[in-house]
């Protein structure tokens, strides 16, 4: 730090003096200020960007949400999906027949899953089925309207009841006016895109009366509270299409013909379908986009799908799908939850991510800070529900389920990941190396490696975490260029790991995430790994070690071990006391 003096303290020879011989530690000074300042334009611009993407145009209401900004998933917007949209027979011939069962009370049933994938569509297509056997019907956008008040006043105005006879009441006032009007006729409601739960603030205009009311929404605890039955068994859950549906409806898209006809054997479209996942909106959208491009070939498309993330950003005909995505990731309020899901981008796409393995690397990493209230290890439970909750990652195999009665494998969809890979690069968050990319930037923190084979001459020093898919260069194997390391997961690595490396990975100061796949050669875990004082986590189920040492049993801080091997005789009856499984 400098003082500022006046010439009345010095004379002006030695401020002379004085700013020669600080005149280096001043240049340095002004050269970071410049970089911060760039930093934080670069930031600020970003941000902007994302923001303005995802912001909502509410406008002034009207009686569909169909012709709004904000409807994602409108029929308008794609007139030939929605002519004959591709596999909707069966999710709407389910929702028709549990409208239809005979039943003299309300029943509420709720259509949840993540944007894009139809919900509006299917909602719709029923809708504009059945509405010719009720009396009274509207369709609301909830998303356009805002407020319960707003929702209730825009049924209120499609039951034909004049908006002069209920413009200043309040909110149980509207919902009376409303009952009145439909109490003795058969009615039909759908709210659609509903994003917070105002059901109980308006059903006393329902209940108890003979009617459907109908809930789009992406957020599974929404679509629970407005169920009318306790076991939830009115929430229809979303499914994406399956390979064959998403083909059709690819290619139906991409060359605006109802039965393309496309030689399977091609593999034409293939990288995109992978992206896509199966997703409506993200089919729609990429076929649109890449006939745009012209020439259909596989090389071209694939060229084209490899930085797909980086065309939502600039691509207008992407844009309707990136507007889905930023409005997913901005309704996630905490910025550890953000974190959080950014963090899946280290993932290979369409790869399963194990629960338990996921939760505790947010916890090595730091991500997520307990207090006296909640613990770190339930607010990371809590954030992996939240994205659950939001839509954003789908349980894979619902068989497979762990002690608790919980699913263990997730993936978010191919599109999100796309999304967050390019959120993490603009950010310089996670660093992906692959054969046929740029060079990484010049300072890592977060890296993983799909098949990365070339050297990496970068500095290594700064990395926090290293993933290894596939086979990587010796160059990243050399353990002792880490100096910040605190997960290391070499699950997946394909590279023959020896003692050398061990011995490397054993002075990892820091490390707290440590597993190991069966590529390492070794038998017997080396002692060295008494200096891993931080380490939380030691997976080695997949290895070939059968025996421990003595000094695992004394790691301070180890919570899981995971892996089948024999304990020392002198090591049965040592207790573990933070150890959990």
């Amino acid at each position: 730090m400098h003082r500022v003096t006046t010439m009345s303290e010095k004379s002006w020879i030695r401020q002379a003096v004085h700013r020669v011989h600080t005149a280096s530690v001043r240049t340095e000074f002004a050269k970071a200020i410049r970089e911060l300042k760039k930093i934080s334009q670069e930031s600020s611009k970003l941000r902007e960007t994302y923001y303005s993407a995802g912001s909502i145009v509410t406008g002034s209401g009207t009686s569909s949400c169909l012709t709004s900004s904000v409807a994602f998933e409108t029929a308008e917007d794609a007139p030939l999906s929605a002519r004959s949209p591709v596999g909707i027979d069966a999710p709407q011939d389910e929702l028709l027949e549990l409208i239809q069962q005979q039943q003299q009370h309300l029943k509420v049933i709720s259509i949840v899953g993540f944007d894009g994938i139809g919900k509006t569509l299917l909602a719709r297509h029923v809708y504009e089925t059945l509405m010719s056997q009720y009396e009274a019907r509207a369709w609301v956008c909830a998303a356009v309207q805002g407020s319960a008040m707003d929702v209730v006043k825009e049924i209120l105005r499609q039951l034909g009841i004049p908006t002069s006879t209920h413009g200043g009441g309040s909110l149980s006032k509207l919902c009376t006016n409303i009952r009145q009007c439909i109490e003795s006729k058969r009615f039909f409601i759908v709210i659609d895109d509903m994003r917070t739960e105002f059901w109980h603030d308006i059903k006393d205009a329902f209940v108890g009366l003979s009617g459907r009311v109908m809930v789009t929404t992406a957020i599974q605890s929404v679509a629970n509270a407005c169920s009318s039955s306790a076991a939830h068994d009115h929430v229809y859950a979303m499914k994406t299409l399956g390979n064959e549906q998403s083909r059709r409806l690819f290619f139906k898209e991409a060359f605006q013909d109802d039965d393309p006809t496309v030689d399977k054997e091609d593999q034409l479209g293939s990288e995109a379908l992978k992206k896509c996942d199966g997703l409506p909106l993200a089919l729609v959208t990429t076929a649109r986009y890449l006939q745009s491009t012209g020439n259909p070939t596989r090389e071209n498309w694939a060229t084209l799908c490899h930085n797909l993330g980086a065309h939502l950003e600039t691509k207008e005909m992407l844009a309707r799908m990136k507007r889905v995505l930023v409005n997913s990731y901005n309704s996630l309020a905490k910025h550890d939850v953000k974190t959080c899901l950014l963090y899946l981008g280290i993932y290979p796409s369409c790869r399963a991510v194990r629960r338990g393995s996921l939760i505790r690397r947010w916890l090595a990493e730091g991500f997520i800070q307990g207090d006296y209230i909640c613990s770190a290890p339930d607010a990371a439970i809590g954030n992996f529900n939240e994205l659950i909750n939001r839509s954003i990652i789908q349980p894979i195999d619902t068989s497979s389920k762990n002690s608790a009665g919980g699913v263990k494998t997730y993936h978010a969809h191919g599109m999100m990941l796309e999304f967050i890979l390019h959120m993490s690069k603009c950010d310089n968050f996670i660093t992906l190396l692959y054969d046929q990319i740029a060079p990484p930037p010049s300072k890592i923190r977060w890296l993983s490696l799909h098949a990365a084979s070339t050297r990496v001459v970068n500095d290594l020093s700064l990395v926090r975490s290293l993933t290894i898919f596939s086979r990587a260069h010796e160059s990243v194997l050399d353990f002792s260029k880490y100096e910040l390391l605190r997960v290391l997961d070499l699950e997946e690595c394909s590279n023959q790991l020896g003692d050398k490396h061990l011995s490397e990975i054993c002075n990892l100061l820091l490390l707290r995430y440590l597993s190991l796949g069966n590529t390492v050669t070794v038998t017997v875990l080396t002692k060295e790994i008494k200096k891993l004082k931080l380490l939380e986590t030691l997976d080695i189920r997949r290895t070939k070690i059968e025996i421990l040492p003595t000094e695992v049993m004394e790691l301070p801080c180890l919570i899981h071990l995971f892996g089948k091997f024999k304990l020392k005789h002198d090591v049965q009856s040592r207790r573990m006391r933070k150890l959990q499984t």
